[in-house]
């Protein structure tokens, strides 16, 4: 069994109540289930959720089911992996079975990276997949202004950036791994793996200028 299991809280700080902003004109929520549903990857759809209106709209959406979370798991500081782990723990969950956190906002999600993270969990059940991005400039040639410039590595200013490493950051898509990935204390580790997701498939959404972005480019694609 494939599970996608579907973080969605009421609270949003940036974006106010994000998960029920309408994207392109539909609920995004609803827009990444109804994605979710389309690929026809995943055997069951889990929402987990501290409001109602969110639980109340997927009802209505085909394979899916509702679990309303406590206030406990729903506050600013509570971490995805310890959310997912209480979804585990409330349904009956096949021994091998394999499982997706998929962020609601993942309106890019494609069914080619859901099936690379697959093989890459088949091979090593004991570790996690998710999505990653590539830096589209190098990160060592990053710096600050705080009334001077402040450099993250000075040295690497002068270099060509063909000459530098390559850095990654999580593209926020999706986390998986097996029943026995998800009994460990945290998601992203030295032992991790990635998938890439190449720049313009995929956009993170955490500002209005984020969300205006990715329907553009949601509309292209």
């Amino acid at each position: 069994m494939i599970y996608a299991i579907i973080p969605a809280r009421k609270g949003s700080k940036r974006i106010k109540n994000k998960n029920l902003k309408k994207f392109a004109g539909v609920p995004i929520i609803k827009r990444t289930i109804d994605l979710c549903n389309k690929l026809k990857f995943f055997d069951k759809i889990i929402i987990s959720s501290d409001c109602s209106k969110i639980l109340n709209l997927t009802k209505k959406i085909p394979n899916t089911y509702q679990i309303l979370r406590s206030k406990q798991l729903s506050d600013d500081y509570t971490s995805t992996i310890s959310v997912i782990k209480n979804v585990i723990s409330k349904i009956n969950v096949e021994k091998n079975s394999i499982i997706f956190c998929i962020y609601p906002t993942s309106v890019f999600l494609k069914k080619k990276i859901l099936v690379q993270a697959l093989k890459v969990i088949q091979k090593d059940e004991n570790n996690f997949v998710f999505s990653a991005k590539k830096y589209a400039h190098p990160i060592e040639r990053s710096f600050y202004k705080k009334k001077k410039l402040y450099f993250l590595k000075k040295k690497s200013i002068s270099k060509r950036s063909q000459d530098l490493k390559y850095f990654y950051h999580d593209a926020a898509q999706f986390y998986g791994g097996s029943t026995i990935a998800w009994k460990k204390k945290e998601i992203i580790n030295k032992n991790s793996n990635f998938i890439e997701i190449p720049l313009n498939e995929s956009h993170d959404i955490d500002t209005i200028e984020d969300w205006k972005f990715a329907e553009k480019l949601w509309k292209i694609l």
